[in-house]
């Protein structure tokens, strides 16, 4: 089996449709939205397409009109971007980012894959999903995987933390 995993689309049609991988299945980390011309297509292109998809930072700001949490460099233009792609938007896609889960967990080939945009641990407050204590414990063959992409901070709230799932128990801080 072929998968493909890939992350910070950021509204660049462009750049999704000139993806030279191609595979059986599509897993996409995150951030669908924002910075981009075309919001509307990638996300419908990938509600479609994509076998997985979680939550990123921007798909939060843009589904909840909420602040999209990145580093002052980019915050005027993510706050810009973030409303152009509000309005661009009809409210079936809208709902469509609300609805995607912050964390999945998905069995393949008897290996469990933990999915998220942010990191999965944030060593001060020991969190981690059900299945998943030790990063680097277990053999190679049997190890459980956190495919995970990361450079924004930490989004959960510190008194959520993570079911047994690996659902987060609030959707975000406030």
């Amino acid at each position: 089996m072929k998968i493909v995993v890939i992350s910070d689309i950021h509204a660049n049609l462009d750049a999704l449709t000139a993806l030279p991988e191609s595979g059986d299945e599509l897993w996409v980390l995150g951030d669908l939205v924002d910075y981009g011309p075309n919001p509307r297509e990638v996300v419908s292109l990938l509600r479609s397409r994509a076998h997985l998809v979680v939550r990123g930072n921007h798909d939060q700001a843009v589904g909840f009109e909420d602040d999209p949490r990145c580093t002052p460099r980019y915050r005027k233009m993510a706050m810009e971007t973030r409303d152009y792609t509000i309005r661009t938007l009809n409210r079936d896609l809208a709902r469509y980012l609300q609805q995607l889960p912050l964390h999945k967990v998905l069995e393949r080939d008897g290996k469990k894959f933990y999915f998220c945009h942010s990191i999965p641990l944030r060593p001060a407050l020991r969190l981690l999903p059900g299945g998943f204590r030790s990063l680097g414990s277990g053999n190679r063959r049997t190890r459980s995987r956190l495919p995970a992409r990361r450079t924004h901070p930490y989004p959960f709230h510190p008194a959520g933390g993570l079911d047994d799932s690996g659902e987060s128990r609030k959707p975000w801080p406030a």
